[in-house]
């Protein structure tokens, strides 16, 4: 998870309140089949899942979502696998004395009865399991691993799509000024600090490819949906304010450029032993050329026509047409734009 603007807020709090309605009767349920009394166990069962969701979505938004998760989302899978358990263990058993403590009056940390035991044990394996998908989500990726669950690109798809291809500056020079090892961290870091204004702007990461990101957004409707411009800048932005830990920690700022178009890509699983969800089609081509002629331009963003929306922009940037240009491996020229910041006054 990344820091959230205020959209992205409310979006989370409307998503707690829905969590917790749902928890609340699954809580009711479940502890009126645990304990003797039907009414105090749907009670108990009631508010103890609401103190817990509660909890637990403060943890995700605030913590995990703030620098402290930045830098917990750097320890090993298995390591960060304990400790979130062991978080969401603990919050259980607090949710847990505490809704004994509101109904039965009971506050004693070590007391258990039948309905308090089993429900631990249930906490104990709700917490292991969510916590293994959701790291395991994490590594392939939001929402790939219910579209393989589900079949959704068993077959090839024809889809619309924004791609936004994303190009490190200068890094055969860095590679061989810093070395593999020191280039990778530096990499990671990278990809590390892009990751805040995709997950904002509702961009999905779709691979890397050396020092390449790809990320994409579903296109819906017929207007041009002004996320996938707003998202580069914000990674622009992202980098330019973090220059100064770049230069003391690696020796020179980084930058990306970027190329972004809409077109048409064909969407499938791809492979056996190692599976992915592949994007092929002109769609992909192109974006990828884009960058080329954000390089040749000397431009940072560079985009073709009717994939970005100018008034979806920040108010420090522009759009300026660059014309019609010629790319590698493409048969006609396309009418591209460049994303450049507004001079100062």
């Amino acid at each position: 998870m990344t820091a959230l603007d205020g959209a992205g807020r409310r979006r989370a709090l409307i998503l707690t309140a829905q969590i917790t309605i749902v928890a609340v009767a699954t809580g009711a349920t479940v502890g009126t089949l645990l304990s003797s009394d039907v009414r105090v166990g749907a009670v108990l069962g009631a508010l103890a899942s609401a103190l817990i969701t509660v909890m637990l979505c403060g943890f995700e938004l605030v913590v995990m979502a703030g620098p402290l998760g930045r830098s917990l989302r750097r320890l090993p899978f298995f390591a960060l696998f304990l400790l979130r358990t062991a978080i969401y263990l603990a919050v259980a058993y607090l949710g847990f004395l505490a809704s004994h403590g509101v109904i039965l009056g009971d506050w004693s940390w070590t007391s258990f009865d039948r309905t308090r035991a089993w429900s631990l044990v249930y906490a104990g394996l709700f917490s292991i399991a969510v916590n293994f998908v959701m790291l395991v989500r994490r590594l392939a990726g939001p929402g790939v691993i219910a579209r393989f669950v589900l079949g959704r690109y068993h077959h090839p798809r024809h889809e619309r799509r924004y791609l936004l291809f994303l190009d490190m500056v200068g890094s055969t020079g860095a590679a061989e000024r810093l070395g593999p090892e020191r280039f990778h961290l530096l990499l990671n870091r990278v990809m590390y600090d892009i990751a805040g204004p995709v997950a904002a702007y509702g961009g999905e990461i779709h691979k890397y490819v050396g020092d390449e990101a790809i990320v994409t957004w579903l296109a819906a409707g017929s207007g041009i949906d002004p996320r996938p411009g707003a998202c580069a800048l914000a990674i622009q932005e992202a980098l330019a304010a973090r220059a100064d830990a770049y230069v003391q920690e690696y020796g020179a700022p980084v930058r990306l450029r970027a190329g972004l178009h809409l077109g048409e890509v064909v969407t499938g699983e791809l492979g056996d032993q190692r599976q992915e969800i592949a994007m092929l089609g002109d769609g992909i081509n192109t974006a990828a050329r884009l960058v080329d002629a954000a390089r040749e331009t000397g431009q940072a963003v560079v985009a073709t026509v009717g994939s970005v929306d100018p008034a979806g922009l920040p108010a420090a940037w522009r759009v300026r047409p660059l014309g019609l240009v010629a790319l590698r491996g493409k048969q006609a020229p396309l009418d591209l734009l460049a994303l450049e910041r507004v001079p100062a006054d």
